[in-house]
């Protein structure tokens, strides 16, 4: 693939073994009134935030190529 294929998102999947960035703690209390129900609302959090930073890493390697090539034209 060339580096104008590549995006940030797919290089940090075939990086990472969890694709999620976000992680809900599993071993909290059940009876607490928190512990029993953060999961569920920290979970749709989650996924919110997987989204949009999924979206902001359709950046391609390519673009990161150019950044380092300008900043050390310019260094």
């Amino acid at each position: 693939m060339r580096p104008e294929e590549i995006s940030l998102t797919s290089i940090y999947k075939a990086v990472e073994k969890a694709s999620a960035i976000f992680h809900s703690d599993k071993n909290t209390a059940p009876n607490c009134l928190i512990g029993g129900n953060i999961q569920k609302v920290l979970d749709q959090t989650y996924i919110y935030l997987q989204q949009s930073v999924e979206n902001e890493m359709k950046t391609f390697l390519s673009d990161i190529i150019a950044g380092i090539l300008q900043e050390s034209a310019n260094g």
